[in-house]
């Protein structure tokens, strides 16, 4: 395979992921907006809790809610990092190559150079509770929250993947998570464009993929 079919196909996936994100987050940001507006008006300055309801506002499933986008925001960025991800795994067994929890560390690690992942339980967490579950039942497990920040609170505005001092509950901080994905597309595209380093490993576990199929 040639460097500049791998490049065309890669920069097609990162535009089509980025827009996707770009327009889903728009949505969500649109509605934090909204209720900072509403709670200014109505002279509400106590901050309320996060939302920890997968799809926006409301704590009761009859309640009429309006979306965030949390779950298709989540559902775009996993893909993102598990694809990448499995790109960049180096002589691994079979099973290792087929593991999220793999993949989504050397993305962080790697692509983001962050150490959001370094902790085995929070991996573990991010696999098993949320993108597991999230992917497969479109859910994340049942004792476990998700929320697009409330950007009038301090909760979930800190840079960390998952905020847990809300009642014990561990909160999955989609805003960050969708703004890690759209930081690591657009150094994939930069990469790929200059062909340094990580866009050879990429390259090179491509073409191998494409080989084996």
């Amino acid at each position: 395979m040639e460097f500049e079919s791998f490049k065309n196909s890669i920069k097609k996936f990162v535009q089509f992921a980025d827009l996707d994100l770009e327009k889903l987050t728009a949505i969500a940001e649109e509605k934090v907006a909204q209720e900072i507006e509403e709670s200014r008006m109505n002279g509400i300055y106590i901050a309320p809790p996060p939302t920890t309801d997968p799809h926006g506002k409301g704590y009761e499933p009859v309640e009429i809610i309006e979306t965030r986008c949390t779950i298709p925001i989540s559902m775009v960025c996993f893909s993102v990092i598990d694809f990448i991800g499995s790109l960049l795994t180096r002589d691994k067994t079979d099973n290792e190559k087929d593991s999220f929890l793999l993949h989504s560390r050397l993305f962080f690690q790697q692509v983001l150079e962050r150490n959001d992942l370094d902790n085995p339980d929070s991996l573990k967490e991010f696999q098993n509770f949320y993108r597991h579950s999230i992917m497969h039942s479109y859910l994340p497990k049942s004792n476990m929250g998700i929320g697009f920040a409330v950007s009038y609170t301090y909760y979930l505005l800190s840079e960390a993947l998952f905020e847990r001092s809300y009642q014990g509950l561990t909160i999955l901080n989609i805003r960050y998570l969708a703004k890690c994905t759209r930081q690591g597309l657009s150094i994939i595209k930069s990469s790929i464009e200059n062909r340094n380093e990580l866009a050879q490993k990429l390259f090179e576990q491509y073409a191998k993929m494409i080989e084996d199929t």
